[in-house]
């Protein structure tokens, strides 16, 4: 657990990280109560000493000196920053959210809650609570850029869009991995840490994976690639689905028995063939047949989709597909098939038991889109721009930066400017918050206490961990959850929850010096979940502890009403036949544009610490370049229909004829120096956030196959593009990385 001795003050505290779903077991090492160095915890029962290149450098931002460290308020006459004390803050922000809920109503104040403290326990909740006590339901988030259409398939076909199967990779002999890149962003809605020697356990035991993408990313070049074109999935999955059907490959008993709706599913794939789906994917037909025959014959099979698959028109009935063509061959809820998360806390159900898993509550004012799960899609500019005495004039934000994160930023900056009051809880001056009345200081995960509840469904291999506190928090600096609960305490509104009957209560324990605390929350849950642990345990267990090797199947009925899935949405089924009857060629001159991660960066928030962060480059394949007369490093100007960016180029053929791609999180203007000398564009610029770019299904947005044009602009500049891997099996080239 530790280790210390007499010559020296340094002790190893372990931990798990949390940047990213895998919550890899890390140890700190600290000495003198600054953290010196981050390694793999060999001791965690299921990331066994694993970490990436990204968790081993977060210790650095502790000490960055571009962190905040100290309420900040906007001076009223130089407009800079300038440090305040904690009370008269939040007094005053509590008094101009209160004028705000007076006079223009609740709907009047919006929540935007980042991914980086996603990955706590508290802050999501706490947030939510507060929004929910104000009475407003603006609550804005990364999720329609990244998971919408997920939810919107989950909603379909189990009737909770909190509902996601996951792979079970450790026990499958066929994993179809289409628009994921785990290697570099080790799973998303999944949570299984050391994800690449899972994907080749698949291998050596003589099974296969099978990666499709429009970019031969790093997954995909060391496993079987199959290069589609961008935003043609619907196409594959629906075409497989006609192969199975067609050759009988189906179980029409087992059908029977968890599946309404099959009949008219495999009705509306029917004019879908291979050959059809040739045209459209490029993909050879005789590749589809025989993904589809391994596909439904292997021993086990799961497919699996991540951001790939949701960031475009069409994604939520690719994501059903995909989702269904696991059910069809009979790989839902078996042994290495695509199951259901099983780790006691079912936050899916309870989400479904407070009216936080459907579709439509609240839908967006502006622009009529409905939310998924209480969360809207990305209207936060229109609902700001909407011309009503409600419309949006107060902004909080939660560890976000949606000029960079979501599409058209530009708008939204220009639209922040009508806001009376912003209010920002985070760890640096960013894009976002830089146009912020007050930044508010935020703890460090190393700096809090912790648990992992939102992504037990997510784990393949269950497992529980109780983090404790490595190190205080600098002086003036707060979790997330203690400053969301003394701004609700200020605001008269008792304690930031949902329930009504739990703000009371905090209310009444806040008269005699008690508050509600995640501990609190964490104890019931482990309690109710019938985990067999509690707080104390798992403290004395800090490695953490398996629940048991894998999940349990055969439990449809535990996790969907009366056991069935619905195959036959008419929503998605009117989308499949819409699919079979879309024509029309492309403009020859467009390309299509897709993102992808770097090795060494998580979005925009990471770029001010580590090493090899360095302005990236738009991949072009070596026809479309010779097309255009570019060379390496020529600067083009990237035009979409709403913006254009200027960048280097690099010619490789990791992307196909038509497809080209950029990194998104770049383009930095903040308070974090670093991140700004490090280069690149913002190319979440391109994107339109009009509701006719959006997905129909599920309101999420458009940001991979973007139609692109390009004109170079000059010859090799001095910017200059660094040496990288075509092949993308460099790990530590900063290019290899997810669309």
């Amino acid at each position: 657990m530790s280790s210390s001795n007499q010559a020296s003050t340094s002790v190893s505290i372990p931990t798990y990280c949390r940047i990213c779903e895998s919550l890899c077991g890390i140890v700190a090492t600290v000495e003198d109560g600054k953290v010196i160095s981050i390694g793999g915890d060999a001791e965690h029962p299921v990331s066994k000493g694993y970490i990436c290149a990204k968790g081993a450098s977060m210790g650095e931002m502790l000490n960055d000196p571009d962190r905040v460290t100290a309420p900040l308020k906007r001076d009223s006459v130089t407009g800079t920053f300038v440090e305040v004390e904690w009370d008269d803050a939040l007094d005053d922000i509590a008094t101009r959210l209160n004028k705000l809920r007076k006079f223009r109503g609740p709907n009047s104040i919006a929540l935007y809650f980042g991914n980086p403290a996603s990955f706590g326990f508290a802050g999501l909740y706490w947030a939510k609570g507060l929004l929910d006590a104000i009475g407003s339901h603006q609550f804005h988030s990364p999720a329609p850029q990244d998971s919408f259409a997920r939810q919107a398939a989950s909603v379909h076909l189990f009737e909770n869009g909190l509902r996601f199967p996951i792979p079970d990779v450790p026990r499958t002999q066929f994993f179809l991995c289409v628009g994921a890149n785990p290697l570099v962003s080790h799973g998303s809605l999944l949570t299984l840490p050391r994800m690449g020697d899972e994907m080749r356990a698949v291998v050596d035991r003589g099974g296969r994976v099978v990666v499709v993408d429009p970019v031969r990313t790093r997954t995909a070049a060391e496993f079987e690639h199959v290069q589609v074109r961008p935003g043609t999935d619907a196409w594959l999955l629906a075409a497989m689905l006609n192969t199975v059907f067609a050759m009988k490959l189906h179980d029409e008993r087992v059908l029977e028995n968890v599946a309404n709706g099959w009949r008219a599913l495999a009705s509306a794939v029917e004019k879908i063939s291979p050959e059809c789906a040739a045209e459209k994917t490029g993909i050879d037909p005789k590749t589809i047949v025989e993904l589809a025959v391994a596909f439904a014959t292997a021993e086990s099979a799961c497919a699996y989709s991540r951001c790939g698959l949701n960031r475009y028109p069409g994604a939520s009935v690719a994501t059903y597909l995909l989702d269904a063509l696991n059910v069809v061959t009979g790989n839902l809820d078996r042994e290495g098939g695509a199951v259901f998360g099983d780790a006691g806390i079912d936050f899916a159900g309870l989400g479904a038991k407070f009216g936080m898993s459907g579709v439509g509550r609240f839908p967006s004012r502006a622009t009529g889109l409905p939310d998924m799960a209480g969360l809207l899609p990305w209207t936060l500019t229109q609902e700001i721009e909407y011309d009503t005495p409600d419309s949006v004039r107060g902004l909080l934000l939660v560890a976000g930066n949606p000029v960079v994160s979501c599409p058209d930023g530009a708008a939204l900056e220009r639209a922040m400017a009508k806001l009376d009051v912003i209010v920002s809880v985070d760890l640096y001056v960013n894009e976002s918050n830089r146009h912020a009345d007050y930044i508010l200081p935020a703890a460090h995960y190393l700096e809090r206490e912790d648990f992992p509840g939102t992504f037990l469904g997510h784990m393949p291999r269950p497992w529980l961990q109780y983090a404790s506190k490595v190190v205080e928090a600098p002086v003036n600096v707060r979790e997330d959850w203690e400053i969301i609960d003394d701004l609700t305490c200020r605001m008269g509104l008792g304690a930031p929850f949902s329930q009504r009957s739990v703000r009371v209560i905090g209310k009444v324990l806040r008269r005699f010096g008690v508050r509600i605390t995640p501990n609190m929350i964490i104890a019931a849950l482990l309690r109710a979940g019938r985990t067999g642990w509690t707080i104390r345990q798992l403290r004395n267990r800090p490695h953490g502890v398996v629940l048991r090797p894998h999940v349990r199947v055969g439990r449809l009925h535990k996790h969907l009403r009366g056991g069935r899935v619905n195959l036959g949405s008419p929503e998605m089924l009117r989308a499949i036949r819409e699919l079979a009857a879309e024509t029309g060629p492309a403009d020859p001159d467009e390309l299509r544009l897709v993102g992808r991660r770097e090795v060494r960066g998580i979005n925009s928030w990471n770029h001010n610490i580590g090493y090899g962060i360095s302005a990236p480059a738009l991949w072009i394949n070596r026809d479309d370049a010779d097309a255009r007369g570019l060379l390496d490093g020529d600067i083009v100007r990237v035009m979409s229909r709403v913006a254009a960016i200027e960048v280097p180029v690099q010619i490789s053929d990791a992307v196909g004829p038509g497809t080209v791609s950029y990194p998104h999180g770049r383009g930095h203007g903040g308070g974090w120096r670093r991140s700004n000398s490090s280069g690149g564009a913002n190319v979440n610029l391109l994107a339109s956030a009009a509701p006719a770019s959006k997905d129909p299904l599920s309101g999420g947005s458009h940001l991979d196959g973007i139609p692109v044009k390009l004109e170079r602009c000059g010859a090799q500049s001095a910017v200059g593009v660094p040496e990288v891997s075509h092949d993308c099996t460099d790990e530590m080239s900063q290019f290899a990385g997810e669309r």
